[in-house]
């Protein structure tokens, strides 16, 4: 695949990311979410003090936000500018790990293409959140891990191990994403001694990233864990989804249901507070102590145990809005609603999800003459599954960021692929 088409793809990810980035240059607040005044003091403290006062977030976003402010100052406008640069890389390196996989020079260049133009891939480049950095580092992680199957270097395994680490302190959702990896190693073209080795190799590179967390938490806050944010999900969301779910089912069924969903978070707050006497007027900073994390965690659970269907069934709801057709709130940017963008923003994303699941199923069907393209196609569709499956209530368009890259490459093969029995079909009739 030539520079010129890498560069092109780059650039017009970037000017599409940049228009955006033009409206909140002047307005940062406008890319501000609810998380991302947190992540923001931080990454200021980790500047200021050499400090993280914190065990609910893992230190990557904020350490990514520590870097930029030290070298540009304390502008949440030049952590959005790297984050754009950043999603733009995303795309060009989603043509290039096509292009390695799938040899095709065609698709590779529309895959990025696809990327490039994701209208949740352009809206969150320009939010102070996880997602775009998140994205960029997992997509490096997995293109290497393809990469050693293809050719079995060790050292591009160990680079991906080291990368999932970054990935998971970066976001704790990603955790268990190695376990998925390590059955892969055994579709690689090395005898099988050094399967082993390399399965061995690359879960102790992981947990040697991770390690030096888990003494720091143990240290500071008696706890050896990555983090609460589970704990913190189990309460904050779990539990109000049944009590929302309990009181009528279908009001979760909704594609944005934040705003009734909101009353049975506070709901959980008033029953917290009421019990314990604690006050929880900051809210993230209840599950900076591990004691009352560990509380408010009881306190969820008893609401689900008493409700598991209810907690199924909403669950499952919410996987339906990780993956079902949206398009994001450009007008918190822009400062006005634009009809016409919201239409070509679900137009866009239909057309893409539609071409990604032909491309799933097509590829799943096919008889694979090549295990490396058969590994290649069941892990990205696992890792689909996977980001799919975990956020329960709280899902949504923004959860499914980290997978828009297999999306994509899934909706290019579903170009391809279509196209192929397309021409073949036709060529038939030629020849009837």
């Amino acid at each position: 695949m030539s520079r010129k088409s890498i560069l092109f793809i780059f650039l017009v990810a970037l000017s599409l990311r940049l228009m955006l980035w033009v409206f909140v240059a002047h307005h940062p607040e406008r890319a501000l979410d609810n998380d991302s005044p947190l992540y923001l003091r931080l990454g200021e403290t980790i500047l200021d003090s050499h400090t993280f006062p914190s065990i609910l977030r893992t230190p990557g976003y904020p350490f990514f936000v520590s870097f930029v402010y030290a070298v540009f100052g304390k502008f949440p406008q030049a952590v959005l500018f790297l984050q754009c640069l950043l999603d733009s890389a995303t795309a060009a390196i989603i043509a290039l790990t096509f292009f390695r996989i799938f040899r095709s020079t065609r698709y590779a260049f529309w895959a990025g293409i696809i990327y490039s133009m994701n209208p949740f891939a352009i809206f969150y480049s320009n939010m102070v959140l996880t997602e775009t950095l998140f994205t960029f580092i997992f997509l490096l992680a997995v293109s290497l891990f393809f990469f050693f199957l293809q050719g079995g270097s060790k050292r591009k395994l160990a680079l991906s191990s080291v990368l999932l680490g970054i990935g998971a302190l970066c976001r704790p959702i990603s955790f268990f994403v190695p376990l998925l990896f390590v059955p892969f190693i055994f579709f690689s073209e090395i005898r099988l001694k050094d399967k082993l080795i390399s399965c061995a190799m690359f879960m102790i590179v992981y947990c040697m990233v991770l390690l030096p967390w888990y003494v720091r938490n143990d240290r500071d806050y008696g706890q050896w864990a990555l983090s609460t944010a589970t704990k913190y999900n189990i309460f904050v969301n779990f539990a109000p989804e049944v009590l929302m779910g309990k009181d009528n089912l279908f009001s979760v069924a909704g594609m944005d249901i934040n705003d009734a969903f909101r009353p049975y978070q506070m709901k959980m707050w008033h029953i917290a507070s009421t019990k314990y006497g604690w006050d929880t007027t900051g809210r993230y900073h209840v599950f900076d102590d591990p004691i009352r994390a560990a509380a408010l965690t009881e306190e969820g659970i008893k609401v689900i145990r008493n409700d598991p269907l209810v907690f199924i069934v909403s669950h499952t709801i919410g996987i339906g809005r990780v993956i079902a057709p949206f398009f994001p709130r450009f007008y918190r940017f822009i400062g006005k609603d634009v009809t016409a963008l919201s239409l070509l923003s679900y137009s866009i994303d239909f057309v893409t999800m539609a071409f990604s699941v032909l491309g799933i199923v097509l590829s799943l069907k096919q008889r694979f003459t090549d295990k490396i393209h058969a590994a290649v196609i069941i892990n990205m569709t696992i890792l689909i599954i996977y980001f799919a499956l975990i956020p329960g209530i709280a899902g949504g368009s923004r959860f499914r960021v980290p997978i828009l890259p297999y999306v994509t490459i899934f909706s290019a093969l579903g170009m391809e692929k279509i196209v192929t029995l397309l021409r073949l079909r036709k060529g038939i009739s030629r020849a009837g």
